[in-house]
């Protein structure tokens, strides 16, 4: 919305009723237990497929390595997800490789967690799942950065881990995160920051199409004046 602003307002001169200048809102108690926020589920691509046995060995430099026995990948991701987000779990994420369908759950070692989150990002941030993904995995076991990846079309974006696993080809890698909290998303927004890319998947969705809005820069809202006295 803000780049879209950006963009209107080199084009058009500026007036406090521009369209542009608004944005329609859904407003949702944030304790409502009706509210939940999903995972949004990563597949790398290898280039070239061999990658996929450095990408484990480097792994186990930062992760304890746990394999999980499963039948296919779509049981080994769900497998994966049970176990990743049983209570009092560890920190870590799940992985099911593509071609063998084989399952494991990477546990995030204590001093792996000080040195590339605790110290490095604000306390917010830094315990996020999406952000040990970016700063841990892409960044030190596969050795990219998480933007240049998606820019490279080599990441994929899926919100429900065990679809993603059954297509799974090999040269693929499913990485299933653990979601946030609706506490941990006010937390990065009191903190003024905002949630890494592709970090959320909020449910229920609001229907598209309930409430349109024109963004023909010609328009100019009804912005209601104060009275004076």
């Amino acid at each position: 919305a803000l780049e879209f602003r950006n963009r209107q307002a080199a084009l058009h001169p500026p007036a406090p009723t521009a369209p542009f200048l608004y944005q329609m809102a859904y407003l949702v108690d944030a304790d409502d237990p009706g509210l939940v926020v999903l995972p949004t589920h990563r597949v790398l691509v290898l280039e070239p497929p061999s990658m996929e046995e450095g990408v484990r060995r480097r792994a186990t430099t930062l992760f304890q390595v746990e394999e999980v026995e499963a039948t296919g990948p779509a049981a080994a991701a769900r497998e994966v997800e049970r176990r990743l987000n049983q209570e009092g779990a560890g920190r870590g994420c799940g992985v099911v490789y593509g071609g063998s369908g084989r399952g494991e759950l990477w546990w995030l070692r204590p001093q792996a967690e000080e040195e590339r989150l605790t110290t490095r990002l604000p306390g917010c941030l830094a315990s996020l799942n999406v952000t040990m993904f970016d700063e841990v995995v892409m960044r030190e076991v596969v050795g990219m950065e998480a933007q240049e990846a998606e820019r490279l079309g080599r990441i994929r974006f899926h919100p429900r881990a065990w679809e993603a696993a059954e297509g799974l080809a090999p040269g693929r890698i499913l990485f299933i995160l653990r979601p946030p909290s609706p506490n941990e998303v006010l937390d990065v927004a009191d903190a003024g920051l905002t949630m890494p890319h592709k970090s959320t998947y909020f449910y229920p969705k609001i229907l598209t199409g309930m409430v349109l809005r024109s963004l023909d820069p010609s328009i100019r809202e009804e912005v209601p004046s104060c009275g004076a006295g």
